[in-house]
């Protein structure tokens, strides 16, 4: 029976922080999750956003931090193209609505 477990583990006596501690158990966990689980990639949610919109949400991003007036231009048209995308999204929802009931009815106009 040990009596102690580090000396069983061949750790050296020294006292160690929290802050030490939680690295241990933390990189511990990372790694094991990932050799087990894996990484699960993330779905777009707003899959509304054309592509166009999303390069001018990067260039705004990169101009945050270079040109403060950049970002205030690009933000005022990042917000129209995302009200446009959405606009467009919402009618093509709409005109598929419509033909899902005209479907449902056999009407095929």
């Amino acid at each position: 029976m040990v009596n102690n477990w580090s000396k069983a583990l061949g750790e050296e006596q020294r006292e160690r922080t929290p802050e030490e501690l939680w690295k241990e158990v933390k990189t511990t966990l990372l790694e094991s999750a990932r050799t087990t689980i894996g990484y699960k990639k993330k779905q777009l949610q707003n899959s509304w956003i054309s592509d166009e919109t999303f390069e001018m949400i990067k260039a705004k991003r990169e101009a945050n931090t270079k040109d403060r007036e950049k970002h205030k231009e690009l933000k005022k048209e990042v917000q129209r193209k995302l009200r446009e995308d959405k606009q467009n999204q919402n009618q093509i929802e709409g005109m598929c609505e419509k033909l899902e009931e005209s479907n449902k009815k056999w009407n095929m106009k």
